[in-house]
């Protein structure tokens, strides 16, 4: 592989875990309907049975018999989940967090979209790789969002009471505290769009030696 490329993969990761962190719901998703209608909005939750959307600050709940597709990916509610891997502690950041303190966690995580955005970068960043690259399959295969989750619980922890999550939880379930959160990968979108214009404004040999890559 090119030493570029691989620069370049790097940075993509380095990009992908930044906004992981910092957004919340990196895009909304649309649910064809069987009966023609569509509904666009953040998926709050989805299991093998239902979808449940908040739509223009509205949450619905649509089943399996009544969903066509979501994004045009056909939705199998008689697939079985693979578990993830349990990954293991962090020794450095204190070890595993258990009890409420652990559900606090992660609910805050996914009342802000953490999990979410993680998942959908993610797959963004994969589709953005030439399918044939072996480095994709790589990445495809060893990374595990849940995982990643996991090893971020004491990072929480360290910083955060549980009053704290407490009052995060509440800010990001009220309609302000959405709107944030929907407002921050757009911001982080255009940032970095503007940040790399400026950065070729000043540096034009480096976009120069890519292209003659």
């Amino acid at each position: 592989m090119r030493i570029w490329f691989k620069i370049l993969l790097m940075k993509t990761l380095h990009i992908l875990i930044v906004v992981m962190l910092l957004s919340g719901s990196a895009f909304a998703e649309t649910i064809h309907l069987k009966n023609g209608r569509t509904v666009t909005g953040k998926i709050l939750e989805k299991t093998d049975k239902n979808v449940k959307i908040e739509s223009n600050g509205t949450a619905m709940t649509y089943y399996a018999d009544e969903i066509q597709d979501i994004d045009g990916r056909a939705f199998a509610p008689t697939a079985v989940p693979v578990p993830p891997k349990p990954a293991q502690p962090v020794a450095s950041l204190g070890g595993e967090v258990k009890g409420n303190k652990k559900e606090l966690i992660l609910k805050f995580i996914d009342v802000f979209g953490t999990r979410e955005a993680m998942t959908q970068n993610l797959a963004a960043m994969l589709k953005s790789l030439p399918a044939d690259n072996p480095e994709a399959q790589k990445i495809k295969d060893n990374i595990n969002v849940d995982e990643i989750i996991e090893r971020l619980i004491p990072v929480y922890d360290k910083q955060f009471s549980e009053e704290d999550l407490k009052s995060f939880i509440a800010f990001y379930s009220s309609p302000q505290g959405r709107k944030l959160v929907n407002g921050i990968p757009v911001i982080m979108r255009d940032s970095v769009e503007v940040s790399t214009q400026y950065f070729q404004e000043k540096f034009p040999e480096t976009k120069q030696e890519i292209n003659k890559e």
